[in-house]
């Protein structure tokens, strides 16, 4: 978040637009022809995360207009969610090409932090308009899949709640970032007449509540996940599923570290990019969160994927008949002792293990009615 002026130790109204936007340390000379710098870093891990974002929202979006045939809500909110995303990323792909990234201050010219300054200000914002969209998302399509029409039960109040919590934080935040300097140009246009006040109790009380919305994403559906009539190991399934929260409470908590730095230290420069890495990491994480339970559908016995397994089999069953008339391919198909049947694999059903019987036909039923619904 860029929601305070760190410069304050430095008069800018005073300094020449070439002059370093912080003055360097005693013995250190300030290097405006080639700083040192770690922008490889982010050019290789932003192209990455927003590949695999974007793969995720393909497949969702097949599964959901395609295969279940169906828009809620909570589409409209990832939509929203995932362009925001998109904007925060340009703007950290415009300061890592300009003044580029883990440069310290006083190697950046005033009018280019400037610069850099005002483009951060905006990726602030649609981070925070990321997360919450992001999350409403999530939550809307917990209450679908967990809680459907008329149950009304704690889980369903407790997203509920949760939600307007998120809504009404982020809302208020965003509003106060946004005036923390009056007027607006003055965020990063010192030369502008106005006032500036100090941001680092907003700057803590945003990673604060970043991290701790993580974890009761990661929390709330797990009771009703280990008490659903499935095997253990559909269980552990669904639940990895959801798992891909634990990385996004990983990155709030090192964003959460990195702010402490970012507050109180004068080279805000190089802590901000620090900070920037957690933030894509967790806006990338939340994402996949959320489109993590709508992806196996398109793999599902309706999905393109098995579609295009079901029509290379036909072929191979077509082009390699045995000798003695029984094709290899239904051979294969048996095994070790001919256990698994043809028409499990065509359907896409696991074979029945030994134990379970009835309760295997349940978890495949219980697993399709989840994902028909996400």
């Amino acid at each position: 978040m860029l929601f305070d002026s760190h410069l304050k130790s430095y008069d800018l109204v005073k300094a020449a637009g070439e002059s370093p936007a912080l003055p360097p340390p005693a013995g250190v000379v300030s290097n405006f022809a080639d700083p040192s710098n770690a922008s490889i870093a982010v050019q290789i891990l932003n192209p990455i995360l927003l590949s695999l974002v974007t793969l995720a929202l393909i497949l969702r979006s097949y599964s959901k207009f395609f295969v279940v045939k169906t828009v809620d809500f909570d589409d409209i909110y990832i939509v929203l969610g995932y362009g925001s995303y998109i904007v925060y990323i340009y703007e950290v792909y415009y300061v890592t090409n300009t003044i580029g990234f883990f440069v310290h201050t006083w190697d950046v010219t005033v009018s280019e932090v400037s610069d850099a300054q005002h483009h951060l200000q905006y990726a602030a914002t649609f981070y925070v308009i990321s997360l919450a969209f992001t999350k409403i998302a999530i939550l809307l399509q917990w209450i679908r899949i967990f809680a459907p029409a008329g149950t009304r039960g704690v889980f369903y109040w407790c997203c509920k709640i949760l939600l307007w919590i998120i809504f009404l934080f982020y809302l208020s935040t965003n509003v106060a970032g946004n005036l923390i300097c009056v007027p607006f140009e003055r965020i990063w246009d010192k030369t502008v007449p106005g006032v500036c006040y100090v941001g680092r109790t907003l700057n803590l009380s945003v990673g604060v509540f970043n991290l701790v919305t993580d974890l009761l994403l990661l929390i709330l559906p797990q009771k009703l996940i280990w008490s659903l009539n499935v095997s253990t190991r559909r269980k552990i399934g669904i639940a990895l599923t959801f798992a891909t929260g634990l990385i996004a409470i990983g990155a709030a908590a090192f964003r959460l570290g990195v702010t402490f730095a970012y507050v109180s230290d004068p080279d805000w420069l190089f802590h901000v990019s620090a900070l920037s890495v957690g933030c894509i990491t967790e806006m990338s994480a939340i994402l996949l969160v959320y489109f993590m339970p709508g992806i196996p559908k398109a793999f599902g016995e309706t999905g393109i994927f098995r579609k295009l397994n079901t029509s290379l089999k036909s072929l191979v069953v077509r082009t390699s008949h045995s000798p003695t008339g029984i094709d290899s391919a239904s051979e294969s198909k048996k095994g070790f002792g001919g256990s698994i049947h043809s028409q499990d694999i065509e359907s896409g059903r696991e074979p029945p293990e030994n134990s379970e019987g009835s309760q295997h036909a349940a978890t495949l039923d219980d697993l399709s009615s989840l994902h028909e619904r996400t």
